[in-house]
């Protein structure tokens, strides 16, 4: 194999893989977002709030940071006896750093002692947060998902009828 034969292959692959990948992620957290809908919920309480630095990985030369922020809360809720804790506060969210003054807004938010309402999964009630997934993400990843198979196929494609 030449490189430009590995080039060419790369090039017809790798947007299907990537895509079938996202494709594959979307279609997890849309059926996440939808059943979590109908999960029971239950009055809890917040027990911790605060603010933590996560560092930001290569990016520190992009945006001129190297760490960013994120919120961090703990509560409790009783369920069956039992007194289960949290620390999820929305459903499929991916924390991935904020400025400071965001991060502290929204864990202000939080405070403790102040009554919450939890979601959680009946079967598995360890799976909890306070807000449920939104399917909106998910369809953003499904459409590039697609998108991106399109592409793979359109490039596969255009080689085979121009003989690349």
């Amino acid at each position: 194999m030449t490189v430009d034969s590995i080039a060419m292959w790369l090039l017809k692959i790798a947007p299907m893989v990537l895509g079938l990948v996202l494709l594959i992620q979307g279609a997890r957290a849309l059926i996440l977002a939808l059943i979590s809908k109908r999960w029971p919920k239950v009055e809890g309480e917040i027990v911790a709030s605060q603010v933590a630095e996560i560092p930001l990985r290569g990016a520190g030369e992009i945006i001129h940071a190297s760490s960013g922020y994120i919120p961090q809360i703990e509560y409790r809720f009783p369920l069956d006896g039992q007194t289960l804790h949290g620390h999820r506060i929305a459903l499929g969210e991916k924390l991935t750093g904020a400025p400071y003054r965001s991060a502290k807004a929204r864990a202000d938010s939080y405070r403790p002692g102040s009554k919450v309402t939890v979601f959680y999964h009946p079967r598995k009630p360890s799976i909890a947060a306070l807000k449920l997934g939104s399917p909106a993400p998910s369809f953003v990843s499904l459409l590039a998902g697609l998108a991106l198979i399109s592409l793979g196929i359109l490039i596969s494609w255009a080689c085979h009828v121009y003989s690349l």
